[in-house]
């Protein structure tokens, strides 16, 4: 259990230094990708956690 926990945080990590290399190299339409990405990807976490509170 835990060692899935720390796996799927090491992926993330991964993830994430992958998207600042992007950032770090990429254009602006690149950068506009990502940020509409991340936003989507955080709103989707969010609404998962309100409906969870919710019912």
């Amino acid at each position: 259990m835990i060692t899935v926990r720390i796996y799927k945080v090491n992926k993330l990590l991964v993830y994430v230094e992958n998207l600042a290399r992007m950032w770090k190299d990429g254009k602006l339409f690149i950068k506009l990708c990502i940020l509409i990405t991340l936003k989507l990807f955080i709103f989707q976490h969010i609404q998962a956690i309100m409906w969870k509170v919710v019912t």
